[in-house]
């Protein structure tokens, strides 16, 4: 009798384990994916800004290029998200990542700068001057349009719950997948990406958010020697 008014009463209402409400959430990969298209679409509107400007792109736009490019960017990012696939992490991450996207926005069209060690550093030890060096309704509108909006939506979304071994298998699935597609792009477009790259080096501090994480990481290893 316990156990069927458990079924009947605590079962069905829970948000959590109700059947109804699993049917009606939306799958992890779903917003897994639909994040990292944002983040490496509208998140890097001034990576592409940048492409389009350069001579290489003005006199007969290489779109190839231009598309692997970005496809690259999603699958990278997506690659990042399929590693902390998991319910308790997903949406924090994501979070994250959009408002280092927003900042990184808006520091790099008006400092020309984005989210470093050093920046960090200084807004832990100096957070009023750095506030008030970055407040602007600039910085309050790219932060909401790239952060904020999407964030919103993001946490007001219901995320299916996925048990552990499948959402195991999902994810590594996935993270293979992925990682095959960013080298089969790289390596489709091996010649004239690499001939950007060496061009204009200057690009690869536009990528969002890896100008950040990869900024931060190779801080760490520099202090750690």
């Amino acid at each position: 009798m316990g156990l069927k008014l458990f079924h009947i009463t605590e079962y069905a209402q829970s948000v959590f384990l109700s059947p109804e409400s699993q049917r009606e959430a939306i799958h992890p990969w779903v917003v897994l994916l639909a994040s990292g298209l944002w983040l490496a679409l509208v998140g890097n509107w001034v990576l592409w800004r940048a492409l389009l400007k350069l001579s290489e792109f003005a006199s007969a736009t290489p779109w190839g290029l231009f598309i692997t490019l970005a496809l690259m960017v999603v699958c990278a990012i997506s690659l990042i998200l399929a590693m902390l696939n998991w319910h308790f992490t997903l949406k924090p991450t994501i979070t994250l990542l959009l408002f280092i996207a927003a900042f990184n926005t808006y520091l790099l069209l008006t400092q020309d700068s984005f989210l470093d060690s050093h920046l960090l550093q200084r807004m832990a030890q100096e957070p009023q001057n750095v506030l008030r060096d970055l407040s602007s309704w600039r910085l309050f509108f790219t932060v909401s349009i790239l952060g904020a909006a999407p964030t919103i939506w993001l946490w007001r979304t219901s995320i299916r719950r996925v048990s552990l071994m499948p959402n195991l298998v999902q994810n590594i699935s996935f993270i293979l997948l992925l990682s095959a597609m960013l080298g089969g792009l790289w390596l489709g477009e091996r010649n004239a990406l690499t001939s950007l790259q060496e061009s204009q080096p200057q690009l690869a501090r536009l990528i969002n958010p890896f100008n950040t994480l990869l900024g931060l990481l190779q801080s760490l290893k520099d202090s750690t020697q």
